[in-house]
């Protein structure tokens, strides 16, 4: 089956020479148009030229590993770590959180994060796929740089999860710590469901904070954060509190109420 059908240069209208019937690419000797049968084809050199122009000039950049971000600014700020809101600089592009020690002498803070959040992103307990959803998203990890000063420090990459932005800081703020009885209870049910769930896998998060908990007002969805002072034991307030929501509320539902 020939995959250029037509026997006429669809750019001039001049016949085709046989051999660029059937051919993946092929030049016309008339306009010099290039045909390729697959729209997808392009030529290597305009792809390095058009990939070379997605790296964004006079934007701050960090290089965690061997790969550019463009910060869009700082979405957080925690006890040992700023986190910015950042984009992949080149394609595939993508959104994600990067968290940058200000200390090194933490960075053991970082690795703890890191190995508790792999372990349980890679639990196949009941209810897995639902619940790891509401914890951060790992990328990549490694030391960070910017092109004007070179390397300094440790980062962790996070994917950034549409609709989490504000914490539930943030929503006290708004409401003037008076936030209204139907949201208090979805957001601490979800807090109370995702620490059960947790706590089954013997890890306690440790500092369940405001600041920790970011907040999707739309889909009455809440995410932890910060899992660098996570443990191998659930704490004592932490068992006490899940223990009473479990006789409150049963044992965690593995899908999202959907509550006023």
């Amino acid at each position: 089956m020939s995959f250029l059908a037509p026997v006429d240069c669809p750019r001039c209208g001049a016949p085709l020479p046989p051999e660029a019937i059937g051919a993946t690419v092929a030049t016309c000797p008339y306009c010099d148009g290039t045909l390729a049968a697959d729209p997808r084809v392009v030529w290597s050199s305009a792809y390095r030229r058009a990939l070379a122009d997605a790296v964004e000039t006079g934007v701050p950049l960090l290089n965690v590993g061997n790969v550019a971000y463009v910060v869009e600014g700082r979405f957080a700020r925690g006890e040992s770590s700023d986190v910015f809101l950042a984009r992949r600089a080149i394609a595939p592009t993508e959104r994600v959180l990067v968290k940058v020690l200000r200390a090194e002498e933490d960075a053991d803070l970082l690795e703890r994060e890191w190995s508790v959040l792999s372990a349980l992103h890679d639990s196949d307990a009941p209810g897995a796929a639902h619940f790891t959803g509401r914890l951060p998203q790992l990328v990549a990890r490694g030391a960070v740089s910017d092109p004007g000063r070179g390397d300094h420090g440790t980062a962790t990459v996070m994917r950034f999860q549409s609709g989490f932005v504000h914490t539930l800081d943030d929503v006290r703020a708004a409401h003037g710590d008076a936030i209204d009885p139907r949201h208090a209870v979805w957001i601490w049910r979800r807090v109370l469901e995702l620490l059960t769930w947790v706590h089954a896998h013997g890890v306690a998060h440790g500092a369940i904070l405001p600041q920790h908990l970011v907040i999707h007002a739309r889909d009455h969805g809440v995410l932890i954060g910060a899992h660098a002072r996570a443990g191998g034991d659930a704490g004592v307030l932490e068992r006490l509190v899940v223990r009473a929501a479990r006789a409150a509320f049963g044992p965690p539902t593995y899908v999202p109420l959907r509550l006023p």
